[in-house]
């Protein structure tokens, strides 16, 4: 894992693609299934690592090239690139959508639509004020309610409540609609919140959103650092992220204590990406989703390299196909502890649990 957060939760990933997904150009790692927070020149379906984003990595629609965050908290178009013309014969990167006032050097708190070849309607007049989001999404105006961003659905974590839980917002006043079994999607823009399926793409992950979940569930969201009962000789933070050897001489050096859970999400999707590769690796047998999230899970969570698995007693059964052993062979890991029992536990049901998705391993792997 390396410093720096892209501080986007709704941006989706691309399936993992030999081309350049919108032609030569350079992408951030978090849209290409690479490494989030660095960005890659694609040039003819060859991906070359150019240069490591600080503060996190910006995805700009088809038509501008990714960019790294100048500054922490930094994410807006505007910010990157400076006023739109508004006397340009297209759409901003290519989009027709909403856009405010402010950003397309038109009436500042009014929203514009833009059509076709640069053709602009007004939407309607914003009373307290526009709001302009990441690219991609649509700007809209700032909601006159109670709620922060108007009458909808969100997810606990953005606002202040129960983790993983999903929240209505009526005139201020929330109600909880439940847990998300699998984790609570944070849009960017007005739409709603909304819960993830089993098989949802988690952005920044190959695992689905059920494994991804899971293993937050088991880790724990630590916003500050803290001993971890595994390693106990070492500090974490986040959703187990080891500091090694420690703070000081890690890059947990540049972490702040405090960090939020998107900012933790992020470091977790970073942290389990040689996992995934791992498991793609060294299991020559068809998987559906939760039995690869299970694997790869089971790594992670021992941290244990690559190496190990290799040769386990665990990849020997599940690449003979000897796949109802596989739960109780998860099972003989667990230490002798009520919480190792519970996640292995977990895994065991995990693995058994039915899943319509094949898994099919990406060419980067």
């Amino acid at each position: 894992m390396k410093p720096g957060f892209l501080l986007i939760a709704a941006i989706s990933s691309v399936a993992f693609a030999q081309d350049c997904p919108h032609g030569d150009g350079d992408y951030c790692g978090s849209y290409v299934q690479k490494t989030g927070n660095y960005i890659y020149t694609c040039t003819d379906g060859d991906w070359v690592l150019k240069e490591v984003c600080e503060y996190g990595c910006f995805v700009v629609s088809a038509g501008y090239p990714d960019k790294c965050i100048s500054s922490p908290g930094s994410s807006n178009f505007s910010e990157m690139y400076g006023t739109i013309n508004p006397n340009s014969t297209t759409c901003p990167q290519g989009n027709e959508r909403n856009y405010c006032g402010e950003l397309i050097g038109k009436t500042p708190s009014t929203l514009y639509e833009c059509h076709g070849e640069g053709e602009w309607s007004v939407v309607e007049t914003c009373e307290a004020g526009c709001k302009e989001t990441p690219t991609g999404f649509d700007d809209y105006c700032v909601a006159t309610t109670d709620c922060p961003d108007g009458d909808r659905m969100y997810c606990g974590s953005a606002i202040g409540k129960d983790l993983h839980h999903l929240y209505e917002c009526s005139n201020g006043v929330y109600t909880d609609k439940g847990t998300c079994p699998n984790g609570c999607f944070i849009t960017t823009r007005g739409d709603n919140d909304h819960c993830f399926t089993q098989n949802d793409v988690v952005p920044g992950f190959f695992i689905n959103a059920y494994t991804v979940q899971m293993l937050k569930i088991h880790e724990g969201y630590h916003e500050s650092f803290y001993q971890d009962d595994d390693e106990p000789q070492y500090q974490s933070i986040g959703y187990g992220h080891l500091c090694i050897p420690s703070v000081e001489e890690s890059d947990c050096k540049q972490l702040q204590s405090n960090i939020s859970q998107i900012e933790a999400t992020i470091i977790l999707s970073q942290d389990i990406k040689p996992f995934e590769s791992c498991i793609c690796k060294y299991v020559s047998v068809k998987l559906n989703a939760n039995q690869y999230g299970v694997l790869v899970a089971h790594v992670f969570e021992r941290r244990h390299d690559c190496q190990y698995f290799q040769v386990s007693n665990l990849r020997t059964l599940v690449n003979s196909g000897q796949f109802d052993k596989v739960p109780e062979e998860l099972l003989s890991y667990a230490r002798n502890s009520s919480q190792s029992l519970s996640r292995y536990q977990d895994l065991a049901d995990a693995w058994i649990m039915k899943s319509d998705v094949d898994l099919t391993c990406p060419p980067s792997f």
